[in-house]
C-alpha cells in the first residue's frame, strides 16, 4: 500500500482519538443489523467487522493527513461484503463441527491469504500504510512475494474475501466481492501504480514489466 505524493511522515497521534471507536461501532451495528443479529456467524461477522474498522481507523489516524478516496472506497466496499454475508446468514446456521469440503476449501483460502498478507507486510516493513503515501526514505520493494507479484497484500485480500464467502455459504457476499469490492480494489491498484510510476519512473516500469499485478502469469 503506497503512494500519491512525497509526503513527510507527520505525527498525528492524539488527533481524532474517538474516531476508531465510532468507525468500529458503526461497522459492527450495520453488519449485525443486516443479519438481524440472528445467528452466531452474524455476531462473529459484526465483531470482526468492528475490530477491523477500529484497526484501520487507528492506523489511518497515525499516518500523514492526506485525502485518499480509493482507500475510503475500499473500506466501504469491505463493509458491504460483510453486510451481504450477514444478510445471507440471518437465519442460516452453519455447523462448524461438521465442515464440508467447501468449508475446508474456504478455510484454506483464508489461511493462504492471511499468510501471503503477513509475508507482504513483513517485506514492506515501516512502508506499509493504509493510505497511498510515499515517505522520504521510500524504496521500491522487490523481495519476498514482491519478486513475482506487485500487490501480494491485495492478492491475499482476494483470497480472504472469496474464502469467507465460501465458508459462510453466502452467494450474496461472493456477488458483492465481484461487483463492489473487486472494482474498488482495482481502482485502488490503479491509483497506487500511477503514484509509484511518477515517483520511481523507469525503475517502476521495468519492475512492472517482469511482474504480475495479482496473479502470476494471469494478471
Amino acid at each position: 500500500m503506497l503512494a500519491d505524493s512525497l509526503t513527510p511522515d507527520v505525527d498525528r497521534s492524539g488527533e481524532g482519538a474517538w474516531q476508531p471507536y465510532v468507525h468500529a461501532g458503526a461497522a459492527a451495528l450495520l453488519i449485525g443489523a443486516l443479519g438481524w443479529f440472528g445467528t452466531l456467524q452474524v455476531w462473529v461477522l459484526a465483531l470482526t467487522g468492528g475490530a477491523i474498522a477500529f484497526s484501520i481507523a487507528r492506523r489511518d489516524g497515525s499516518e500523514p493527513a492526506t485525502t485518499d478516496r480509493s482507500a475510503t472506497l475500499l473500506k466501504l466496499a469491505f463493509v458491504v461484503v460483510l453486510g451481504a454475508a450477514s444478510y445471507d446468514n440471518r437465519a442460516h446456521h452453519i455447523d462448524v463441527l461438521r465442515p464440508s469440503a467447501a468449508h475446508l476449501a474456504g478455510f484454506f483460502l483464508i489461511a493462504a491469504g492471511l499468510d501471503l498478507r503477513r509475508r507482504a507486510m513483513a517485506s514492506l516493513g515501516h512502508q506499509f500504510s493504509i493510505k497511498v503515501v510515499l515517505f522520504d526514505d521510500h524504496r521500491l520493494v522487490e523481495d519476498g512475494p514482491y519478486r513475482t507479484i506487485r500487490h501480494p497484500n491485495y492478492t491475499g485480500l482476494v483470497l480472504i474475501m472469496v474464502g469467507t464467502s465460501i465458508v459462510l455459504e453466502s452467494p450474496l457476499a461472493f456477488a458483492a466481492v465481484v461487483v463492489v469490492w473487486l472494482p474498488a480494489l482495482l481502482l485502488r491498484i490503479r491509483h497506487e501504480e500511477s503514484a509509484l510510476e511518477r515517483h520511481f519512473g523507469a525503475v517502476w516500469i521495468a519492475y512492472a514489466r517482469r511482474t504480475a499485478r495479482l496473479v502470476p502469469r494471469l494478471y
